[in-house]
């Protein structure tokens, strides 16, 4: 059964009929211009949503290859499920399953993808350890994650700080490089790339107050869901405030530095490579 709060990622995500944009495609497209698929094999696209990795998976990987793309949100599957009629995708399987009900099947993909969402999922080392069982040896595993920084994440818990609460970090545990190649070895992968993009852009300062409420917070531990109105109210005028305090010249940096990440699957037969007994 679902948690908590992989229901909450999915009403949340339900809710994003305007999901794709340029942004959003972009960035998600991008993954599979760095790492493309191995041509014939079988890959496996996980968060799938609109299915933007996957539609793009599917005309590369060729005809006598084979994409599943997987995700919790309904009406996400619902928008990619048009755009592979459309473009007359055959290769492509569609599932509505959360990452914790998911059967990971050993030594099946050639290679494994997860565009933005890795950091959602309730335990990241849980997830790559599957994703790792999973793959074929030699085979691949490519996602795409952020900065600490971006987003204004650092703001948002300096907010919270004032007012003594605990916001924890969304990007802690794949945050920078060293924390990336850090999760990976202790999950069996030993290659691995990583290739940052600097997305970030100047806001207006209207615009990046716009970008927290005092309130959303989209993480297995979520201090804020039953915070009073009044609190929530103060760590909103708090954000505010350090938004002013960063600002330069009536703007202020919105970080947006993406890593995407290639790691692979040793080919030599180990013991690590099989599940205890």
């Amino acid at each position: 059964m679902s948690s908590d709060f992989e229901r909450f990622v999915s009403s949340f995500y339900n809710s994003r009929a305007d999901y794709d944009n340029l942004i959003t495609i972009g960035r998600a497209e991008k993954l599979v211009e760095l790492y493309p698929p191995v041509l014939g094999g079988v890959a496996i696209d996980f968060a799938t949503g609109t299915g933007n990795v996957a539609c793009r998976l599917a005309r590369e990987i060729g005809a006598l290859g084979k994409v599943i793309g997987i995700d919790i949100a309904a009406e996400l599957l619902t928008i990619a499920a048009t755009k592979i009629k459309s473009l007359d995708i055959t290769n492509l399987e569609l599932q509505q399953v959360s990452i914790s009900e998911f059967n990971f099947p050993l030594t099946t993909y050639d290679c494994a993808y997860c565009s933005f969402a890795i950091v959602l999922f309730e335990s990241v080392e849980t997830f790559l350890k599957n994703v790792y069982q999973s793959l074929k040896p030699g085979g691949f595993f490519a996602f795409s994650c952020t900065s600490r920084n971006s987003y204004f994440s650092e703001l948002i818990i300096e907010a919270g700080r004032i007012e003594d609460i605990e916001i924890p970090e969304i990007h802690r545990l794949l945050g920078n490089p060293n924390d990336i190649k850090s999760m990976l070895m202790r999950c069996d992968f030993s290659e691995m790339e990583i290739f940052p993009v600097q997305m970030g852009r100047n806001l207006s300062l209207q615009e990046a107050k716009s970008k927290w409420n005092g309130k959303f917070w989209l993480h297995p531990r979520n201090t804020l869901q039953d915070i009073p109105m009044e609190i929530g109210a103060r760590m909103k005028a708090n954000f505010d405030r350090l938004v002013n305090e960063y600002s330069k010249d009536g703007e202020i940096w919105f970080e947006e530095l993406v890593y995407y990440v290639k790691t692979e699957k040793s080919t030599l037969i180990t013991s690590s490579n099989y599940p205890p007994l």
